[in-house]
């Protein structure tokens, strides 16, 4: 296959892209990532023993 047909190829039923769908992503593995970092601070570090449950 030449680099045109192959252009061609992957151009045929092109449909619109969400464009929110990145940032929506990496908020939401922003949140988990800062989630998990503060568990294992307060459980592995026993930072402040006053915030145990």
């Amino acid at each position: 296959m030449k680099t045109e047909e192959l252009v061609n190829a992957l151009s045929n039923n092109t449909e619109p892209v969400d464009r929110g769908l990145v940032g929506r992503m990496v908020g939401i593995a922003l949140g988990a990532g800062v989630t998990v970092a503060f568990e294992a601070h307060r459980r592995l570090l026993n930072a402040r023993p006053f915030w145990k449950s």
